[in-house]
């Protein structure tokens, strides 16, 4: 339950809770008593109200076991923890000249403190605070998150964090989502702070090509693939239908909503071979919109640390021609585009693709592909996105 505790001129020696009720020990230096205010069912049934200055925002777990306060005093906010060990707290805390004057029901946040949530679990449309190290043994959806105090949270491959809010990630502390793990976004927000993202290819041999799509801000090309050679990485002329090699992969960064053809590490195995990148910025949400010419075929991408619907994807932007994969490996000479419409995914029926892979209608996390425009301009947004976690990521070759 939160509270907010307004105060002025007496002293505050203890703040407790005992059952439904919170108590706390006051005096005016020339005697001590206590006050207490009940709280039932998240409501506060008893309140005192005098003029209001300073404030704490109280939060006591359901176990009791520990009381968590923020103070806000001239405007300096900070977060304090007091234990509480059979309803008495293990220490006094003295909040310094002071006089209580009301309580007001508010808002509560979840809080992960390392070990249990306090004041949680959370929940979809609740804020939340992880300041502790989280590892996601299922689904967490939360309202805005933040997380804080060095803390590292993990979202593993299959499981999805869903924020329906603004996810801040303050420097120091980390977010971490495996293959196949999505962050979900419904709100139009911009994100702050900086997660990691890990995306495995299907098995690939040395010299295959993979068609990329960033799913954060600011990851620079070179760096995602470190050993891929510096003259391996292109983006696709709409006017030729042709690949352009970048110029300087050590300084450009991914463009949201664009697909990038980047070899694979000049050290990778000439044997099919999973390789699993990290893509390390602020994770992208809301409308992307890449700008194109109508008629012509374009190397676009997944620009979201989530999976999306092809088939909304082609309702959203009137596309009329298929979604197009490349499916063959480097150096055959069959063609092996697979292919998507809202019909469903036609595969490739020879050798050039020992996968076998058919597009299912979900386009992975990193996913590039190749889409004829109607417009000029092809757009993404949050509707498109869903959390399915099944792998099924396709590459592409020169």
């Amino acid at each position: 339950n939160a509270l907010l505790l307004y105060y002025s001129v007496n002293e505050i020696r203890g703040i407790y809770a005992i059952n439904n009720t919170l108590y706390w020990t006051e005096t005016d230096y020339t005697d001590s008593f206590i006050k207490s205010v009940a709280i039932a069912g998240g409501t506060v049934t008893d309140i005192a109200t005098l003029n209001s200055q300073w404030s704490f925002d109280i939060v006591v777990d359901d176990a009791n076991s520990y009381l968590y306060y923020t103070s806000n005093i001239s405007g300096f906010t900070s977060l304090f923890r007091m234990p509480i060990a059979g309803g008495i707290p293990t220490k006094k805390q003295s909040f310094g000249t002071t006089y209580i004057n009301s309580f007001t029901l508010i808002g509560g946040t979840a809080i992960w403190t390392g070990t249990e949530w306090i004041n949680g679990p959370a929940t979809t449309n609740a804020p939340a605070i992880i300041e502790g190290n989280y590892t996601s043994v299922g689904n967490l959806a939360v309202g805005e998150l933040t997380i804080k105090n060095n803390a590292l949270v993990a979202i593993p491959a299959g499981v999805n964090l869903t924020v329906n809010g603004k996810l801040t990630v303050e420097p120091g502390s980390t977010l971490t989502l495996e293959s196949n793990a999505n962050l979900v976004q419904t709100t139009d927000v911009a994100n702050s702070g900086t997660i990691s993202i890990k995306r495995s290819t299907a098995p690939l041999k040395l010299l295959d090509y993979v068609l990329w799509s960033s799913p954060v801000a600011g990851q620079q090309l070179q760096s995602y693939s470190p050993l891929t050679l510096s003259n391996r990485f292109y983006t696709y002329n709409s006017g030729t239908n042709l690949y352009n090699a970048v110029v300087s992969p050590s300084a450009d960064t991914f463009t949201a909503g664009k697909g990038y053809l980047i070899r694979m590490p000049n050290n990778h195995p000439t044997t099919p071979t999973i390789w699993t990148g990290t893509f390390t910025g602020i994770p992208t949400n809301g409308t992307v919109t890449v700008p194109v010419t109508s008629g012509t075929y374009n190397a676009i991408g997944n620009p979201y640390p989530s999976t999306i619907l092809a088939d909304s994807f082609i309702d959203a932007n009137g596309i009329t021609e298929a979604l197009y994969f490349w499916r063959k490996t480097n150096n055959s000479a069959n063609p092996s585009y697979a292919t998507y419409t809202k019909a469903g995914g036609v595969g490739t029926a020879n050798s050039a693709d020992p996968n076998g892979l058919i597009p299912n209608g979900v386009i992975q996390v990193g996913q590039g592909f190749i889409a004829k425009a109607t417009s000029n301009a092809i757009s993404f947004t949050n509707a498109i996105r869903t959390a399915a976690n099944g792998n099924q990521f396709l590459k592409t070759k020169k």
